[in-house]
């Protein structure tokens, strides 16, 4: 628009044009307003999967079926698959070259011809040379279902931003596709030719344009009154007095507005997306919306965020949030039993700013503190490790693993979360290596400990309880190791290789199996905890058995203790059997 002129608008004027950029590989277009020394844009559309190309294909595919027709050929494109790797290779690149030319000649004369001689050979041996005539006429014909596509996208564009063309005051045609006779009609048929406006050097339109504007909006500039050099900032020259501010806003642009060229969605659990920042909104924009976690035990987010390019979906990035389980417990101690069981809300916040750069602001409302805010990207170190991420907890789901490998994968992600969060560096935007290769790491120690059964968060926890439960089964010198072992396998879940988890856990194990007895009451705890939340009548038999062989130790009556062992323990075998095996889910979704 900068290049055609068409920003010399007077301040209290205005001026709306449409950009029809009708380039080699992509179809562009938008809507200006133009007032003030601002470009607004209202609106863009188009698609980046149209363009000249695909003028050319179908010109190739005419001289190719022409071709065919005149020789008899059955199957051309067999035939040139067949050519020696270098004659087809030639041929081909000859063959378009010779369509793009006679386009182009096209736009000025009303025939032109496609020759291509001594290149292709037929089935015996012989030459076949092209030599095809296309007139204006025909390729009119050709194109005329990419015309069509070309004004239906943009009739579109009116029709999203609420725009009529009469509303339209100039249309400039820029890109090679452009000077092309029947597109310049088409155009002037919808918008009336007295406002469309070819540029001389289409091509090279949008080049121009950004050199003016880059002179325009550098810091300094030369005075038009006297020649000095003047600030951006200046609103009189110094020098002799000159209207800086006035100048300026009647040579033109001053600032750009520009608008999103997608709708932004986010996925919800359900499989639908929600609409959360309209196509044309200005920018930068913001929005906020609330959403809900789909469990109340839920303690990861997983949301994916998407644009609808040309009718797909495609992926601008994910968000992912971790918080443990002391978090949520803390949070229910200080809340009634009703309120607590309703899944958390999290409160998300969208800004796109002008270079279509989009952060991600979260934080659940019922505890503010666990929140994170992100940028966005696509193509990065973190998103790699995101992947990775996604695909275990995919596989974790769908092979039904039981409750407790469930909960050691999530306690895992929360943690690893953490670390890909601090994968790339804030300031310079480099990867830090070492937090990128312990979070490759322990991504790949999640996974395969997964897959054995190897639960040792839930471990640490028996461990801990066992330890606290019957303390004095145990000698100082006992505790004592029962610590140590339990903290190293702390330390290996946190920055172990799975060798080293791996061996950590079995010590632990190996030491925990030396106390068969505490090990045992454990064991019939467990049955009376579930038999309180499943079967509560038959709670009170186990917890009296563990009465029953306490006592029997501290009067070293082994008879007792092995009758009641006998007794207890097949019932004890039965009710773990029973409620202790279930599969579970790692829940990351949020819905409406």
């Amino acid at each position: 628009a900068i290049s055609f002129g068409v920003d010399q608008v007077k301040d209290e004027d205005a001026k709306t044009i449409m950009v029809f950029d009708f380039g080699g590989g992509t179809f562009d277009l938008s809507v200006f307003t133009i007032s003030g020394g601002q470009f607004i844009e209202q609106g863009k559309g188009g698609n980046m999967w149209l363009g000249g190309e695909d003028i050319d294909r179908k010109i190739e595919d005419f001289v190719l079926g022409e071709t065919e027709r005149e020789y008899g050929i059955e199957d051309i494109g067999q035939l040139i698959d067949h050519q020696e790797t270098g004659k087809k290779i030639r041929f081909l690149g000859e063959l378009k070259a010779a369509v793009e030319q006679a386009k182009i000649n096209l736009s000025d004369q009303e025939a032109t011809y496609v020759e291509i001689l001594g290149l292709l050979k037929d089935n015996d041996g012989d030459l076949l040379d092209i030599d095809i005539t296309l007139t204006r006429k025909q390729l009119e014909t050709i194109i005329q279902p990419v015309v069509e596509t070309a004004m239906e996208l943009s009739r579109k564009l009116l029709d999203d931003i609420y725009f009529t063309p009469d509303l339209i005051d100039n249309v400039l045609l820029v890109g090679g596709s452009s000077k092309i006779p029947c597109i310049i009609k088409a155009v002037e048929a919808m918008f009336g030719p007295d406002k469309v406006l070819v540029h001389e050097r289409p091509m090279l339109a949008i080049a121009e344009g950004a050199a003016i504007l880059s002179h325009r909006l550098s810091d300094t500039y030369e005075c038009a009154g006297c020649g000095k050099t003047v600030s951006q900032s200046d609103i009189v020259c110094s020098s002799c007095g000159f209207d800086l501010e006035k100048h300026t806003i009647d040579q033109g642009v001053l600032d750009i507005v520009h608008a999103t060229a997608h709708d932004y969605y986010v996925a919800l659990e359900n499989g639908d997306r929600y609409l959360f920042v309209e196509k044309n909104t200005p920018l930068p924009c913001e929005q906020t919306e609330v959403f809900k976690l789909v469990h109340s035990d839920q303690n990861l987010v997983h949301m994916k965020f998407s644009n609808m390019v040309n009718d797909k979906e495609e992926s601008i990035g994910d968000f992912w949030l971790g918080f443990d389980h002391k978090t949520i417990d803390k949070y229910r101690t200080n809340h009634s039993d009703e309120t607590r069981e309703l899944p958390f809300s999290i409160e998300v916040t969208l800004k796109i700013d002008e270079n279509n750069l989009v952060e991600v602001a979260a934080s659940l409302k019922e505890l503010p503190e666990v929140e994170l805010s992100k940028t966005l990207s696509r193509g990065q170190a973190d998103e790699k490790l995101f992947k990775i991420l996604e695909k275990i907890i995919n596989e974790a789901n769908e092979k039904g693993y039981e409750t407790y490998t469930i909960n050691d994968i999530t306690t895992r992600t929360v943690s690893i979360l953490k670390e890909i969060h601090r994968v790339i560096d804030q300031k310079t935007g480099e990867v830090i290596e070492p937090v990128y290769n312990l979070a490759e790491m322990n991504l790949d120690k999640t996974k395969r400990l997964a897959e054995e059964g190897v639960d040792c968060y839930a471990f640490i926890y028996y461990a801990e309880n066992l330890l606290e439960t019957f303390l004095a089964a145990f000698s100082s010198k006992d505790k004592s190791l029962m610590k140590k072992k339990i903290e190293h396998l702390k330390t290996m879940n946190l920055n172990g290789t799975y060798e080293e988890n791996l061996d950590a856990y079995n010590d632990l194990d190996r030491l925990i199996d030396k106390f068969p007895l505490p090990n045992i009451l454990m064991r019939i705890t467990k049955a009376a905890d579930l038999c309180e939340e499943n079967d509560p009548p038959r709670a009170p038999k186990f917890y009296g058995a563990i009465s029953s062989i306490l006592a029997a130790v501290e009067k070293e009556n082994s008879e007792r203790i092995d009758a009641t062992l006998d007794k207890i323990l097949p019932e004890v075998d039965e009710v773990i059997q029973q409620y202790d095996s279930k599969t579970g889910t790692i829940k990351k979704g949020i819905t409406r």
